[in-house]
């Protein structure tokens, strides 16, 4: 882990805190709040959590008016996942900054998916807070990262259905993919297996999202 560089972490989200407080809380791990007394980035997370989704909610609106609800709620759903929100965080970094504990929980912690994601909606709520709830520069923070994925929705046919392309798939090819589900918290991790065979696998705040996922990692690698 590095050490806590106020400074630098404000230049890559692109928001200056004038409480340095919450920019803290934001990267407190629950692990580390046990060790040193520290408020967690729980409650932001919960926060930032709804924050986000109305963000992409509203964008999607704006951008694409004729495309129908049932396909803006799938759009949706791809952009504020675990995997994207995570993979948003991976590309800068800032899970090195992360306060956790120590021992086995450290490594677990930066490589884990659910806690990437859990950083990003609570830099989001952070900012939210900081700027006395002021929207926009919770937009800012948010479009900064994801404006990419919103912008790409139709050229990377994001709105599939990617869990009944590879049922219709394996139908054709005469196999059978079944899906296997764990709780991680509030999360769901979804391993899919093909012919008996681990396949990929998938997380979300849901079965359902995280069985999506799983379907459109395979699909990627094998069609």
């Amino acid at each position: 882990m590095k050490e806590f560089d106020k400074s630098l972490i404000e230049e890559i989200i692109g928001y200056k805190f004038k409480n340095p407080e919450l920019l803290e809380r934001a990267f407190t791990h629950s692990s580390y709040t046990n060790e040193k007394a520290k408020p967690s980035y729980e409650r932001l997370e919960f926060l930032g959590d709804s924050a986000i989704g109305f963000i992409i909610a509203r964008e999607l609106y704006e951008r694409y008016p004729d495309i129908d609800e049932g396909k803006l709620s799938k759009a949706k759903s791809i952009i504020v996942s675990a995997q994207c929100l995570s993979a948003a965080i991976d590309k800068t970094g800032l899970i090195e900054y992360l306060r956790v504990g120590n021992g086995n929980i450290r490594e677990e912690a930066i490589k884990s998916q659910s806690v990437k994601c859990d950083l990003f909606e609570s830099i989001a709520a952070a900012i939210l807070r900081d700027s006395g709830y002021d929207l926009e520069e919770c937009r800012k923070f948010a479009l900064r990262f994801l404006d990419g994925e919103i912008k790409d929705i139709e050229n990377r046919q994001k709105f599939l259905d990617h869990k009944s392309l590879l049922l219709e798939n394996c139908a054709k090819n005469g196999k059978k993919a079944e899906f296997r589900f764990e709780k991680k918290g509030d999360k769901f991790l979804v391993k899919l297996f093909v012919d008996g065979e681990y396949a990929s696998e998938g997380r979300g705040r849901s079965k359902k999202e995280a069985e999506k996922m799983a379907a459109k990692l395979f699909l990627e690698k094998h069609i």
